[in-house]
C-alpha cells in the first residue's frame, strides 16, 4: 500500500476546491494516509454523486490513516486519497457516509508527480444519486441560500413579519401568506437574496 505524508485536508459533505475553504473550517493535519490511483469516471462520481464504496475495499483501509492532533497521534478508521492522475481527493467514510476534501494546490502537485508510476485500480462502487447541484455557485452563495432558507422557516407562521419582508423585497403588498412564503423561498433574484440576507443578519445581531 502506498502512502502520502504530512498534508492538510478539509472534509465536507460537498466537494469544494481549496480556494473555497473558510478560515473557520476545521482542517485535519494528516501524518500518513493511503493513496490509490483510480479512473477518471470514479473520481468524477466521487466528487459530484452520492456513492457507496465496496465494503471489502474499505476494510483494507481500517486504521491506516494517522492524524496529528494537539493530544498526539490518532487514527481515522476508513480514510484514504484517490487520484486519477489529474487531481487528488481525500475521503473519510463514516457510517456509510463519505466526506470529501480537496487538497492545497502545492501539496496536490507534489502528489501528482509521484503518481506517474502507480497502477490504476478497478474499484467496485455504486453511484446512488447526484449530490445537491451547486454548479456555477460559489461556496459562499450556497451558504447564504441555506442561511436564508433556515431563517424563513423560523418565521413562516409570523404573518406580519413575512408581509413586511415581502414588501421590502418586491415593493408590493400581498395578503396571501402562502404566496409570500413560496415567492420568498423560490426567488432567484440576487437583489432579493441580498435583502433577505441582510435583514436576517441584522435581526440576529440585534
Amino acid at each position: 500500500m502506498n502512502y502520502i505524508y504530512d498534508i492538510l485536508l478539509n472534509f465536507k459533505d460537498v466537494y469544494y476546491d481549496f480556494y473555497e475553504w473558510n478560515k473557520s473550517d476545521k482542517l485535519v493535519h494528516i501524518k500518513r494516509m493511503p493513496i490509490f490511483k483510480v479512473t477518471k469516471s470514479f473520481l468524477y462520481d466521487l466528487k459530484y454523486k452520492n456513492i457507496e464504496i465496496d465494503k471489502d475495499f474499505l476494510r483494507t483501509l481500517e486504521n491506516k490513516t494517522e492524524v496529528i492532533t494537539s493530544e498526539g497521534i490518532r487514527k481515522i478508521k476508513f480514510s484514504c486519497l484517490f487520484s486519477d492522475g489529474d487531481s487528488v481527493v481525500g475521503i473519510n467514510a463514516v457510517n456509510r457516509k463519505i466526506k470529501i476534501s480537496s487538497l492545497l494546490i502545492d501539496e496536490e502537485m507534489d502528489i501528482l508527480e509521484d503518481l506517474l508510476h502507480f497502477d490504476t485500480i478497478d474499484l467496485n462502487y455504486k453511484a446512488i444519486n447526484n449530490k445537491m447541484n451547486y454548479d456555477l455557485k460559489t461556496r459562499k452563495e450556497v451558504e447564504i441560500e441555506k442561511f436564508i432558507k433556515k431563517e424563513l422557516e423560523k418565521i413562516e407562521s409570523d404573518d406580519e413579519k413575512l408581509k413586511y419582508i415581502y414588501y421590502e423585497c418586491f415593493n408590493e403588498q400581498e395578503k396571501n401568506i402562502n404566496i409570500i412564503n413560496k415567492r420568498l423561498k423560490d426567488s432567484r433574484d440576487n437583489k432579493v437574496t441580498y435583502k433577505l440576507y441582510n435583514f436576517f443578519k441584522l435581526i440576529n445581531n440585534a
